[in-house]
């Protein structure tokens, strides 16, 4: 015979919170001294929100078992589920003073500090949870994103890849992989995990432009038009998504198709900045578009990031039309709106600058000739942006022996793994050298690829010639250099969505074009390694003495095919995409002296330094 308890348990798993709640209180009537059937109720009143009820009948059962762990841990969540902190953490206390192997009460305590930002006493928490519950999947995931908070790297990844290792197809974990790798630059594991959740369930909007994003950086933009198309049906962001497909197309050097993108979205979206600012990149803002841009930079409420990219665009659009002024003008209200959000330190760049010149000296490097994994392949390019690394690689990679990796993170990220880089350094040994240069020759190059040299274009690799040395004693180093004016406007012309925020600072520029000028010159002075150095202003002009030059250097054969390297087909996903795709000219030389009268500050901070 059906009792009213079986009633209101029949709603209650039928979902009908509201009938089950009726049933189980015709049932409290006459047993409200099972403590049992009050957690029970407890429990479906917590599922319906009801927090205050909740709480009142677990606090009934608690009153006939004042010493039962599991009834304190029931106490427990509905306090945290209720927001009350301070009850909520007595209770799971009181549950590990009972029981000091329940795991569920270190979680709820290690949730409860996460709330107040107690990062540390957070893991200390989910560390005492995973003694007792090694994997619990929850705790991991939770785990996982502390380290990630304490910058605790190795261990963020070491937890997520037990998760996806417990649960290959925990859909969340392997998303919070991809996220993870790809926030520190580590494109090609991204990729892969990205694709694997795919495989699982549709990807937010966010994790497809990011997905995008991984493929652009590791050359593989026709795989990320496809994602761009995932995007579009999915994403209640068209005007975003068919921007992102329009900077596919501009690195692929499909201008024509690019422009009909980035036209599309700016009928989507009529206020957002990055259509216009690529259309400004590839050349194509009619004087239409720039009257429209005047208009939307005087525009009410107009946020901060946006009106950056109207300045940026609007400046690229002067430029074109040869309005020096009126070019210069929008380029400095762009940067300096830039710098207000990012501002820059120049007692800090010149220090890091020294530091690392300090460690990395002769006697450093007599110490460990001997150190690093041999083989001769990586070919780095290193400078400051736009000092001509990108037309260098291309005149590379117009060799049949050579491949274009692009600007690739190894180097930066194998520094980041290294506690305490760059004072820790000194402490490493030759199984440690020989191991990671390993790894990073497979990264730049590897072993399936057919060509016998790699080119990383990475310009910030300048500061890691002695790391690179030291664990690639047989790579080469190209140091790209160019007239310091020049190149220094040329820095300040482009909006670096991240890092080089010295380029928005004249000032800022001048002081760290100097400092990398020393540093270069100190790794001449003491790197095993030696580096060729190849100008810019030489490049363009006399192409095919620069490019004999450097192909001797790597010990390559001389192959006319590198004379015309705007025929190399590959995509350009740098500032230089626009350029890259022009045969070799010297357009771009003492282009400085059109804004002279505006670049004093510049020019002073070069002369001063």
């Amino acid at each position: 015979m059906t009792t009213i308890l079986d009633q209101a348990r029949a709603f209650a798993d039928g979902g009908d919170v509201n009938a089950a709640l009726i049933a189980y209180k015709k049932v409290l009537e006459t047993e409200s001294n099972n403590p049992d059937l009050l957690e029970e109720v407890g429990f479906l009143e917590v599922q319906a929100g009801h927090f205050a009820e909740a709480i009142g009948l677990m606090k009934l059962a608690l009153d006939f078992r004042p010493n039962d762990p599991t009834s304190h841990l029931n106490l427990a969540e509905a306090y945290n589920l209720s927001g009350s902190a301070e009850p909520a953490r007595e209770h799971y206390q009181r549950v590990i003073q009972l029981n000091p192997k329940d795991a569920d009460a270190y979680f709820g305590l290690a949730r409860l500090c996460i709330e107040s930002k107690q990062w540390e006493m957070a893991n200390t928490h989910l560390k005492s949870a995973l003694e007792h519950a090694p994997n619990d999947i929850e705790i991991l995931h939770l785990n996982a994103s502390t380290l990630v908070q304490a910058k605790d790297w190795k261990g963020a990844e070491k937890t997520y890849l037990k998760i996806v290792s417990l649960q290959p197809k925990h859909f969340d974990a392997i998303v919070d992989l991809a996220r993870f790798y790809y926030d520190r630059n580590r494109f090609p594991k991204a990729i892969k995990r990205y694709y694997a959740a795919e495989t699982l369930s549709p990807l937010p909007s966010e994790d497809l432009l990011n997905f995008t994003q991984a493929l652009i950086a590791e050359g593989r933009a026709k795989d990320a038009i496809a994602i761009t198309h995932k995007l579009m049906m999915s994403s209640s962001l068209p005007a975003l998504a068919l921007a992102r497909r329009g900077q596919l197309l501009s690195t692929l050097g499909m201008f024509d198709e690019a422009e009909r993108d980035m036209r599309t979205a700016i009928q989507s979206n009529r206020q957002a900045s990055g259509p216009y600012e690529q259309l400004g990149s590839i050349h194509r803002l009619t004087d239409q578009d720039i009257r429209q841009l005047e208009k939307l930079v005087q525009g009410p409420s107009v946020q901060k990031d946006t009106l950056v990219g109207y300045w940026f665009a609007l400046f690229n659009g002067y430029k074109d039309r040869k309005e020096h002024e009126k070019s210069f003008d929008a380029l400095k209200k762009a940067c300096d709106f830039r710098l207000e959000d990012n501002p820059i330190d120049i007692k800090d760049i010149m220090g890091r600058s020294q530091e690392t010149r300090d460690i990395f000296d002769l006697e450093f490097f007599e110490r460990r000739k001997s150190l690093g994994y041999e083989k001769p392949g990586p070919i780095f390019i290193v400078g400051m942006p736009r000092s001509g690394t990108t037309l260098t690689e291309r005149v590379l990679a117009a060799h049949p022996d050579v491949v274009g990796r692009g600007e690739c993170y190894s180097v930066s990220n194998l520094a980041d793994d290294i506690e305490g880089y760059p004072k820790s350094i000194v402490d490493i040994s030759k199984d440690w050298a020989v191991t990671q240069g390993r790894l990073l020759h497979q990264e730049i190059l590897p072993p399936e690829s057919k060509e016998r040299f790699a080119a990383d274009k990475m310009p910030g690799n300048f500061t890691m010639v002695g790391l690179i040395s030291l664990v690639l004693p047989n790579a080469k180093v190209i140091w790209c250099k160019r007239n310091p004016i020049d190149n220094c406007l040329s820095c300040y012309e482009q909006h670096f969505t991240e890092g080089w925020n010295f380029t928005y600072s004249l000032e800022g520029l001048g002081v760290a074009y100097r400092q990398h000028e020393k540093t270069m010159h100190h790794w001449m002075d003491v790197c095993p390694i030696p580096v060729h150095t190849v100008h810019y202003e030489e490049l363009v002009s006399e192409p095919e003495k620069t490019a004999r030059a450097m192909l001797d250097y790597v010990g390559l054969e001389w192959d006319p095919r590198c004379l015309n390297p705007e025929q190399v087909e590959n995509n350009i996903v740098t500032a230089s995409m626009w350029q890259a795709r022009q045969p070799i000219y010297t357009g771009s030389v003492e282009k400085w002296r059109k804004y002279e009268k505006q670049l004093q500050p510049l020019i002073k901070a070069l002369e001063e330094n």
